[in-house]
């Protein structure tokens, strides 16, 4: 019994040094733009150093967790600055098709 144990931990071993990228983070890349509200700009963006386009990487161990990001980022949180706001989302150096978006009023 002993040796069965130990032989199934040297297998799970020998797995995860084969492979590991089981164990690793892999890149979330996610494009973000923003559309400021007319005549805010310039407030609006200082948070960007003045640019509607930045990226944010994040380290993340799944596609789902990554997606759920990206779509969390998609929010307009500061409403009555920006109209516009979309992702578009990469993960392990793999393009995605998905976009996520969020549209408001200016007031």
């Amino acid at each position: 019994m002993k040796s069965f144990v130990i032989r199934q931990a040297s297998f799970l071993l020998a797995v995860l040094f084969a492979f590991p990228s089981l164990l690793s983070a892999a890149e979330c890349k996610m494009k973000i733009t923003r559309q400021p509200c007319p005549g805010k700009a310039v407030e609006a963006l200082k948070p960007y150093d003045g640019q509607k386009e930045t990226v944010e990487v994040k380290e993340l161990k799944a596609l789902e967790a990554c997606l759920e990001a990206a779509e969390k980022s998609a929010k307009i949180l500061r409403k009555g600055q920006f109209s516009d706001k979309k992702v578009t989302v990469s993960f392990d150096g793999k393009e995605l098709t998905q976009t996520f978006e969020d549209q408001r009023d200016c007031k």
